[in-house]
């Protein structure tokens, strides 16, 4: 781990002038010419590697972002464990964290962290049924749904001090909670989910990049020697 972050900040991926996605989109091409060496220079980058950094290069949205990251998945390919880096790639639900929103505020109690917790955005959970049941639902067909998308899952604040004795606990939202195996349905369909739109993405990316006519000017990652 040690390693890997030392080569990142060795490295310091230049952020192209666009909608780049800042540390979190960065770190997709950075894993691109780290995994795959080759990569890294013009000469011997593939097609598929170059159409990456263009897409890159001139994203405008989450939706071209995405292409990115969806490129540089298909350039690293199925393979999730590099021991010679030390790195491992971990599927959808096998992580130690996910964002709030990903299960409309809900959790379950294999749960081990929560991300993208920001108390400006909290909303209260429904007090009716009828909008309770409709978080619920939403969640299950894994469908938008703003009115419970930031509910804050606990229900008081930590006190420090009963921490540091290891007396104290979380005290989360029991309407809000979920079974296990409720929590990896949602995972497989959202996985599905992404891997159409992934698809969907990646050809129409490729289609519209094989069109432009400027296409062999591609955005440059210079990369340091290795020592």
């Amino acid at each position: 781990m040690c390693t890997f972050w030392a080569v990142l900040n060795r490295l310091g991926i230049p952020l192209p002038s666009s909608f780049h996605g800042t540390d979190n989109g960065a770190l997709h091409p950075f894993l691109m010419h780290y995994l795959v060496p080759e990569t890294r220079d013009e000469k011997t980058r593939s097609r598929t590697a170059a159409l990456c950094l263009s897409l890159w290069k001139r994203s405008g949205g989450y939706e071209d972002l995405f292409g990115m990251q969806a490129c540089t998945r298909m350039v690293i390919g199925e393979r999730t464990h590099f021991p010679e880096h030390k790195v491992k790639i971990y599927q959808k639900g096998e992580g130690w964290a996910h964002d709030l929103w990903i299960f409309h505020s809900h959790w379950a109690t294999d749960d081990f962290m929560m991300h993208s917790l920001k108390e400006e955005n909290f909303k209260p959970f429904p007090a009716d049924d009828a909008g309770q049941k409709r978080c619920r639902d939403s969640l299950l067909n894994y469908e938008p749904n703003d009115a419970c998308h930031v509910v804050f899952p606990v229900l008081r604040k930590l006190n420090v001090d009963k921490c540091k004795a290891g007396t104290e606990g979380w005290l989360m939202e029991g309407r809000l909670q979920i079974d296990n195996e409720t929590r990896k349905k949602i995972y497989d369909k959202m996985a599905y989910r992404v891997l159409k739109q992934q698809e969907h993405t990646w050809i129409r990316a490729w289609s519209s990049w094989a069109r432009r006519p400027e296409r062999s000017s591609m955005f440059e990652l210079t990369f340091p020697a290795s020592h």
